[in-house]
């Protein structure tokens, strides 16, 4: 489980994360390498690539070790599986793009995992997402206005 630093109103942002393999995140650090550093890009810091299995929310601290107990025995019921790459990805809003995702085939395990996270959580959990059918990926830049406007 991951908590983001930006949290509202004391709640933390959580969300359950996979992250990649040493070998994946220097991958992703060889393409960034090569793309260079457009004034309109902020890359993601390594450390902080992940791919997000089941998003939380906005959640208040005290709720935090509750999840992760939940999590952990649904967790415990699955086994490994693998995500294959697909393509780099802008996405946003339709027409302005504001970021860069490598994203990766949505297999049945994945579905399955976020899922199950999503049921064991739902009972502590009252703003569940409405991400129903999760596209796996890993967010790898934000983009600046300048690109998004087209200048």
């Amino acid at each position: 489980m991951l908590a983001d630093s930006s949290h509202q109103d004391d709640r933390w942002r959580l969300f359950f994360a996979w992250r990649p393999s040493a070998e994946i995140r220097q991958d992703i650090l060889d393409w960034i390498a090569l793309a260079g550093q457009p004034e309109w890009v902020r890359w993601v810091k390594p450390e902080n690539l992940h791919v997000t299995v089941y998003f939380v929310g906005n959640t208040i601290p005290d709720e935090v070790e509750i999840l992760k107990k939940h999590a952990s025995k649904t967790l415990a019921e699955y086994s490994e599986f693998t995500l294959r790459s697909n393509r780099l990805e802008f996405r946003g809003k339709p027409g302005r793009a504001s970021m860069i995702w490598l994203s990766f085939f949505n297999e049945m395990a994945f579905t399955n995992l976020h899922n199950a996270l999503r049921a064991a959580v739902s009972d502590i959990v009252t703003h569940q997402s409405d991400f129903r059918d999760p596209i796996p990926h890993i967010k790898i830049a934000r983009m600046g206005r300048r690109f998004r406007n087209g200048s």
